[in-house]
C-alpha cells in the first residue's frame, strides 16, 4: 500500500524511493507531486481513509492540507468508511483557496479486508444465506483461505466471498460518484484520475489464495487506471503503464514540466496516440521474515518484469521461475528467448536496488498496521 502510493506521488519505483512496505516513511529529500504543484501556486489537499497512508508515512510532503482524521469509532483498525471520506473531502474543498487551481487526492479504503460494505450493497452481490459462512468480517479472509487450502470451500462459497469484495468496490464506486456530484455542485468540473494501489487474490493460488502482498500475479498488480476530463480523447490504451507514470502525467495536464522521478508523461496516450511499451518491474513485499540484510528488503520476495506481452515471475527464496502471457487469466507461456531477455532485464533492475533498510514505526503505527492486517504473517 505505502510503496505503491509513494510511486504515484514521486514518479519512482520501489528501488527509487526505497519504501519496501508499510512502516517505511518516505524520505524528506525525495521530490513529490504535491511539492511540485504547491511550488507552482496550486492549492494541494488530501483526505485519506486509513492509517496505512497517514502522516506517519510522510506522504503529506507538499500538501497544504492533509486530513488523516480517522476518528476512534473503528477502534484499532484506524479506518474510515467511504461516506465519511466523501464528506471530509467536500469539507476540505470548501476550505480551499479559491484563487488557486486545486489538486485533490481522495483515498478510499473500502475495497479492502475486512469486507464490510453497507447491508444494501452486500445484498446486491451475496445471497442472504451465504453471507455468514465466513464468520466475523475481521476473520473472514483467514477462514476462506483455510477452507480453500483444505478443499472444503465450494465454488458457490468462493463466489460469495468474492461478492463481499465486489460489494465494497461498488460502494466505493458510488462514493466516487457522490464526490463528483459534490464537486459539480460547487462549480468544479475536474480532470479525474482513478486508480488503485493493488488488487486482491481470490483463489488463483493455493499457497496465498486470498489477499495481497506476497505475490505479484496480475490479479494483484493489474489495477484500473481511468483518466477523464476536458480535452482527453475517449478510448482504451492497451499498452501497459505503471503507477509511477501518474505524477508526471498530472504535471503535464497541469501545464508544468513533467520530469518527476523516472516516470513518464502519458499525455500522448490521452490524445489517442500510440506510446512505446516499456518494461515494468514488480516485487512483492511479504513475508518479511525472509529478509536477508544487507540485501534490499524485498530481494528474496516474489518479483518480476512485464514486457513483450509476457510476465516473468521469479521467487528467489524458493528457486522458482515461470513465464506467463500478459493477458487476462495469466496463462503460462513457453518461450526460452523471451524468458532469457526478461530475466536479464530483471537482474539489471535488481542490481540497482538499494541496500536493506530498517523499519521506522512507532508502537501506535505498528498496532494500527496489525489491526489492518498488514503485519499478520511477519
Amino acid at each position: 500500500t505505502l510503496s505503491s502510493h509513494a510511486s504515484m506521488m514521486t514518479g519512482l519505483d520501489p528501488h527509487g524511493h526505497a519504501i519496501a512496505r508499510n512502516g517505511f516513511p518516505l524520505a524528506d529529500e525525495i521530490d513529490t507531486l504535491a511539492e511540485r504543484l504547491t511550488g507552482a501556486g496550486w492549492d494541494t489537499r488530501a483526505v485519506v481513509a486509513a492509517s496505512a497512508v497517514d502522516t506517519s508515512t510522510n506522504l503529506q510532503q507538499g500538501f497544504a492540507a492533509y486530513d488523516d482524521d480517522l476518528g476512534v469509532d473503528k477502534g484499532k483498525r484506524y479506518e474510515a468508511r467511504g461516506d465519511d471520506v466523501t464528506s471530509r473531502a467536500l469539507a476540505s474543498v470548501d476550505q480551499r483557496q479559491v484563487d488557486k487551481p486545486l489538486f485533490l487526492w481522495v483515498h478510499y479504503y473500502d475495497a479492502h479486508t475486512p469486507y464490510e460494505a453497507p447491508r444494501a450493497w452486500r445484498a446486491r452481490f451475496v445471497a442472504e444465506g451465504r453471507r455468514g459462512r465466513f464468520g466475523s468480517p475481521a476473520h473472514a479472509a483467514d477462514r476462506a483461505a483455510e477452507s480453500f487450502r483444505s478443499g472444503r470451500l465450494s465454488e458457490e462459497d468462493q463466489a460469495a466471498f468474492r461478492g463481499l469484495y465486489q460489494a465494497e468496490v461498488a460502494y466505493a464506486d458510488d462514493q466516487v460518484g457522490q464526490l463528483l456530484v459534490g464537486l459539480s455542485d460547487r462549480g468544479i468540473e475536474p480532470t479525474v484520475v482513478v486508480t488503485a494501489d493493488h488488487g486482491e487474490m481470490f483463489f488463483e493460488d493455493r499457497t496465498a489464495p486470498v489477499g495481497h502482498g506476497s505475490e505479484i500475479d496480475l490479479a494483484v498488480t493489474h489495477v484500473p487506471l481511468i483518466v477523464s476530463g476536458s480535452g482527453i480523447a475517449p478510448g482504451v490504451v492497451e499498452t501497459p503503464v505503471q503507477l509511477s507514470d501518474i505524477g508526471p502525467t498530472l504535471l503535464g495536464l497541469a501545464g508544468l514540466p513533467t520530469t518527476l522521478g523516472t516516470g513518464r508523461d502519458l499525455g500522448p496516450a490521452l490524445q489517442g496516440l500510440a506510446i512505446e511499451a516499456l518494461p515494468i518491474f514488480l516485487e512483492a513485499t511479504k513475508p518479511a521474515a525472509f529478509e536477508r540484510p544487507p540485501a534490499w528488503n524485498n530481494a528474496y520476495m516474489e518479483r518480476g518484469v512485464a514486457d513483450e506481452g509476457h510476465l516473468l515471475i521469479v521467487e528467489p527464496r524458493r528457486s522458482r521461475e515461470a513465464l506467463f502471457l500478459l493477458e487476462e487469466g495469466q496463462p503460462e507461456a513457453q518461450d526460452e528467448q523471451v524468458e532469457a531477455r526478461l530475466r536479464e532485464q530483471l537482474e539489471s533492475w535488481d542490481g540497482r536496488a538499494p541496500l536493506w533498510r530498517p523499519e521506522s514505526m512507532t508502537d501506535e503505527v505498528r498496532a494500527a498496521l496489525e489491526a489492518l492486517g498488514y503485519l499478520d504473517d511477519e
